[in-house]
């Protein structure tokens, strides 16, 4: 059990509705927290509609050169360190 994790499953049709959904999560969302997708694709479009909407995000998948990879973890970890 780690009580700073937490997974949520809820049901949308589409995915203007999932992004509709993700965003009112996020606003109740206190901090950093990581959204998973299921194709290379799916992150990018993801990390892009969340940019749009003034969420700040940094996209990561294993296509990614080396160092934006490694830019994109330095990134998350300075943010947990500040938490």
């Amino acid at each position: 059990y780690r009580p700073n994790l937490t997974l949520d499953v809820i049901r949308a049709d589409g995915d203007r509705e999932k992004q509709q959904l993700l965003l009112k999560v996020l606003g109740n969302v206190k901090g950093t927290g990581i959204v998973y997708a299921a194709t290379v694709k799916a992150v990018e479009e993801l990390a892009e509609f969340l940019e749009a909407e003034g969420v700040s995000v940094s996209a990561y998948h294993g296509k990614m050169a080396p160092k934006k990879r490694a830019e994109a973890m330095s990134k998350l970890a300075d943010r947990l360190q500040a938490e």
